[in-house]
């Protein structure tokens, strides 16, 4: 799930949803060394990603993560 990837790197100012606030935030996290740090972007997503049309790849992803975290 997690982007190595920054918003800096070249090509990527032109790529919308990668380079939103949210992905300015996550390369302040990352460069102040804030660590583990996942994120994922789903393409179309708007503000209630549990409730958006894709929900059920969105909970499948989040308890896949939650999983990964806790070591289950």
């Amino acid at each position: 799930m997690s982007k190595e990837t920054s918003c800096s790197e070249p090509g990527r100012a032109s790529t919308r949803i990668l380079c939103s606030p949210v992905s300015a935030l996550v390369d302040r996290y990352r460069k102040a060394g804030v660590s583990p740090l996942s994120h994922h972007f789903y393409t179309g997503g708007r503000h209630e990603m549990l409730n958006e049309t894709n929900r059920d790849e969105v909970r499948t992803n989040l308890l896949l993560w939650i999983s990964e975290v806790l070591h289950w």
